[in-house]
């Protein structure tokens, strides 16, 4: 097991998906962007049907997109080190999903305009509202 995971900054994650390095460049490197709209929730509380509800948004309803990409396609992972590296790729708008803790976010997300929503259990915050104390 011990292997199989590793612990960084007090949370447990398996190394097949994810690497410190990968996760210190998303908490101190990575740029959000304004047009970024992060999918942030709690492993099963909804995450992919949050996802398939945001690509449809993306995509003014059309399912022709949410039919022929695949979901980690359409919105990569950030914190895992294939996610990030097709988060990078993305074109704006970008649709990023994670399962991050709030304290190993990236620090970058504080000064942007970014949206966050998140699955039925999740966050359902947008980044104005946050900043002002109120949730939405």
């Amino acid at each position: 097991m011990a292997h199989e995971y590793f612990t960084h900054k007090g949370v447990l994650f398996p190394s097949l998906f994810y690497s410190p390095a990968a996760l210190s460049y998303v908490e101190n490197e990575f740029q959000v962007r304004d047009d970024d709209i992060f999918n942030v929730t709690y492993p099963k509380s909804g995450t992919h049907w949050m996802l398939e509800i945001l690509s449809l948004i993306r995509c003014d309803g059309d399912p022709g997109w949410v039919h022929s990409v695949l979901n980690w396609e359409r919105a990569p992972w950030v914190g895992s080190q294939k996610g990030l590296e097709a988060a990078l790729k993305y074109p704006p708008p970008r649709l990023l999903c994670s399962h991050l803790p709030v304290q190993l976010f990236p620090r970058s997300l504080q000064g942007s305009k970014a949206k966050v929503r998140g699955g039925k259990q999740g966050l359902r915050v947008g980044i104005e509202g946050h900043r002002q104390g109120v949730g939405q």
